[in-house]
């Protein structure tokens, strides 16, 4: 948050190193961004990366990949419009916050808008606790494939199966 209005100028030498980055295992670098929902209750942290700012970076940026929190602030439901959703094929979206901000039925309105590969599991911790927003995607009435692929699409970008405790 706080970088500035588009056309994110600022931005340019980031972008270019996220690009450019590729790990050992051949993983890209996911440009996580704060997105904020123009409408509903004032909280903490509420900024003004709102959808129509989001798409305009992610449009500026075409050549990176993003991931947008807190379902992008309301973004997939502007990917009904086939320009919208040609212009995000770069992103995908984090349910972080989601218990703070929606109901159980935003995992499957959302997988319904982009699918379930498109959709990262987060907490917003220390908001919110892992245990809170795992409780919240459980809660919804979900058929159990599209759990498992909300939640292992993070372990799979995050490679949590490479953190210290499951090494050998």
């Amino acid at each position: 948050q706080g970088w500035g209005d588009p056309p994110y100028d600022r931005l340019d030498d980031v972008m270019s190193v996220a690009r450019e980055y590729v790990d050992s295992r051949n993983k890209i670098a996911f440009v996580v961004i704060h997105g904020s929902e123009p409408l509903g209750h004032t909280y903490p942290g509420k900024g003004a990366m709102t959808p129509d700012r989001l798409l305009q970076l992610a449009t500026r940026f075409p050549d990176n990949s993003f991931i947008f929190s807190h379902f992008g602030g309301g973004l997939p439901f502007y990917e009904r419009m086939p320009e919208v959703s040609k212009a995000l094929s770069n992103v995908a979206y984090d349910s972080a916050a989601a218990p703070f901000l929606y109901d159980t039925n935003i995992y499957d309105t959302i997988e319904s808008l982009v699918g379930s590969t498109r959709i990262f599991f987060a907490s917003d911790f220390p908001l919110m606790t892992q245990r809170r927003a795992l409780d919240h995607l459980r809660s919804a009435e979900l058929p159990l494939y599209t759990q498992k692929m909300i939640l292992e699409v993070a372990g799979q970008v995050y490679d949590f199966s490479r953190s210290p405790k499951n090494q050998t």
